[in-house]
């Protein structure tokens, strides 16, 4: 049987992005849909992780860019490098939509109004397609990149089809990636979403790790759920208990198969029960051949062999081995041979064991092709539970730990009341977490609760080391994110616009493979952040220019804030952290500070070190990053500290 795979067909321009997928289990084959913002490597890679696909196809040029080596990050993935002019969008558009004078050629027709049958194909075999109604030539003409990887996808399907009778029938569906809020790879990093380490707690030791999920839709789903076929199910379930020994499988480390399933296990299993009886008889014969005590025994793939205790050689009463018997092994005790007794138990009754164990394999796979023909049904259910299953966590954690309902609007703000990090609040002795609130608006919110500093799409958390600024920023993306799956948040009230995506600048790491410093892999994260934002779009930039000198670092940092606040109505919503407390005392900087919020994370000092509070201020921030009293704290020897001192 051959084994399910997903496919998919990817290719990215200086101009386009395309992507189309083929799942060889529902024969359904996707074409994607892309906006302009999302035009980027990091983009078709979330989308192929997310689709699972352990096929790629790609044109030479993804290959010698490196788009290729970027996607294929399991080793169950393979690639296959297609010529060019399998992407191009005639190509596509011509294998989707045949003309009825290649039907004359053998290569099918069809058209492009409603859900059509069509076909195509070339030399050696054809495809049947069921081409949705949306993807008419509107679709066609705004998704061209897409369809060229359709038509490379076509083609592979074509070759792989190519001789069989029974060729496959392809859905073929739209797949809108503008339904969807954008959540990259370094997004998911940094929130650690979906992540199955434990995460860190500022306040108490760690304890448990992240769940998200689904929640609304509940009545839709169950309704899904009670029209699912149960008859199916039962069926299934029937065939395999009635089918499998499970008490006799657990025994026994293998799949055994209850009687009168297969009379040809039946039959077989007769034999082996009658095995004492034979090598009984066995054993008599071969002991008058041999004038002292003979055991027939019987191994598995070994066969029949006979069996003599060694000490009759040491003792004298057996001074020579029996013509015709062959020695095979021995062991300190035991001497075994082979003979014209042993080798005809070889040939009937025969291995009886591994006959057994082939005959209820074949019934073991003629079980499976019974429940793969029900596939469907079995993904289908699946999905529907799978579903539920998070509804209903989503709902348990929402009841337990108070959470309240967040609103959404298409407005430009994003409000959160005394919000909560989703982990460290449960994570946390009772109360000891400190809730913040958080107000980024723009002059469109009317919204009761707005921010006191005006029009202010952005701000900025400035405070030493530890003090809580990263936690922040975590959790008010985390917020988001939950708002956007449908689930209630840890807040008192949360309201916010649609977003479209979460970008992150706030995870730096070398790369061997790509010969990048983390300096380095943090600019080209930036970079790609300025070429994506939109107004719907939260941009967290957490220590940025941490990289370099504290000059060059603030320069950046203040650089990139001021292309993001300038945006007009495209400028996004913007939450920095920066340790950086002096950034505000930069001259050529002062415009800048206009358009933003700039709060400190509040501390203490003491005679004992800094006492940090957790809590956002509206006070003036200190000089100075604070790190020698934020290494007094970490344990550092006063030596050191006494020395770093000197050089400051």
């Amino acid at each position: 049987m051959e084994k399910p795979q997903v496919i998919a067909a990817v290719q990215i321009t200086s101009e386009c992005l395309g992507a189309a997928l083929y799942d060889t289990v529902t024969c359904r084959l996707s074409v994607a849909t892309f906006i302009e913002q999302r035009v980027s490597a990091e983009a078709v890679q979330l989308f192929v992780k997310q689709a699972m696909a352990n096929v790629l196809i790609f044109p030479q040029i993804c290959v010698d860019n490196g788009l290729a080596e970027l996607l294929l990050e399991s080793q169950d993935q393979h690639s296959v490098t297609a010529d060019a002019r399998e992407f191009e969008f005639v190509t596509g558009k011509n294998r989707l939509f045949v003309t009825q004078e290649a039907h004359s050629n053998g290569r099918g027709n069809g058209n492009n109004n409603g859900n059509n049958n069509g076909s195509g194909g070339g030399d050696g075999g054809s495809y049947n397609l069921v081409i949705d109604s949306a993807i008419d030539q509107d679709f066609v003409y705004t998704n061209q990149c897409s369809i060229g990887c359709t038509g490379a996808l076509l083609g592979y399907l074509q070759d792989k089809y190519s001789g069989r009778n029974n060729m496959p029938t392809i859905h073929v569906k739209p797949q809108s990636i503008k339904m969807y809020m954008t959540v990259g790879h370094n997004a998911l990093r940094y929130l650690n979403i979906f992540d199955d380490k434990m995460h860190p707690n500022m306040h108490s030791q760690i304890k448990s790790g992240e769940k998200n999920s689904l929640f609304d839709g509940l009545p839709s789903i169950i309704k899904e759920f009670l029209l699912i076929d149960q008859t199916v199910f039962v069926s299934l379930g029937s065939l395999i208990i009635g089918t499998v020994d499970f008490d006799a499988s657990r025994q026994e480390g293998r799949v055994v198969i209850l009687p009168g399933v297969s009379s040809k296990v039946d039959h077989l299993r007769q034999k082996f029960d009658q095995l004492d009886s034979l090598l009984g008889e066995a054993s008599c014969q071969m002991e008058e051949a041999a004038g002292v005590p003979v055991v027939a025994v019987y191994f598995p793939q070994l066969g029949f062999l006979s069996s003599i205790d060694i000490a009759y050689y040491c003792n004298g009463r057996l001074e020579q081995t029996p013509d015709g018997w062959s020695l095979k092994f021995q062991t300190d005790k035991q001497r075994y041979y082979k003979n014209s007794i042993t080798l005809g138990l070889d040939k009937s009754p025969g291995d009886i064991f591994c006959l057994v164990v082939d005959a209820e394999s074949e019934a073991c796979l003629e079980l499976q092709n019974d429940v793969c023909n029900r596939v469907h049904d079995i993904l289908q259910a699946f999905e529907i539970m799978s579903q539920i299953d998070c509804l209903q966590a989503l709902a348990t954690a929402s009841k337990q730990y108070g959470y309240c309902q967040p609103r959404l609007d298409m407005g430009g703000c994003i409000h959160i009341e005394q919000g909560r990090h989703p982990i460290l609040d449960i994570t946390s002795s009772a109360g000891e977490f400190i809730a913040n609130s958080i107000h980024v608006t723009d002059a469109s919110c009317t919204h009761r609760g707005s921010s006191n500093d005006g029009c202010q799409k952005a701000v900025a958390l400035v405070g030493p080391n530890g003090s809580g600024k990263s936690v922040v920023l975590k959790q008010a993306a985390l917020l988001v994110f939950m708002s956007h799956i449908g689930s209630h948040i840890p807040a008192l009230s949360m309201q916010l616009g649609l977003t479209s995506s979460i970008l992150v600048a706030g995870i730096s790491s070398e790369s061997l493979t790509h010969k990048t410093s983390a300096f380095n892999s943090e600019l080209s994260t930036v970079m790609t952040i300025l070429k994506a934002v939109t107004a719907n779009t939260v941009v967290l930039l957490d220590e940025f220019g941490r990289g370099t000198n504290p000059a060059d670092g603030m320069g950046l940092l203040c650089g990139v804030l001021q292309s993001l606040t300038r945006r007009a109505d495209k400028m996004p919503w913007i939450i920095a952290a920066t340790h950086f407390q002096d950034i505000r005392s930069i001259p050529s900087a002062q415009g800048l500070w206009s358009c933003m919020q700039v709060r400190c994370m509040d501390f203490c000092e003491t005679s004992s070190g800094l006492v940090f509070l957790f809590k956002i201020s509206d006070k003036r921030a200190s000089q100075g990053s604070h790190a020698v009293a934020c290494a007094r704290d970490a344990g550092i020897p006063s030596s050191v500290l006494d020395c770093a001192l000197k050089y400051l």
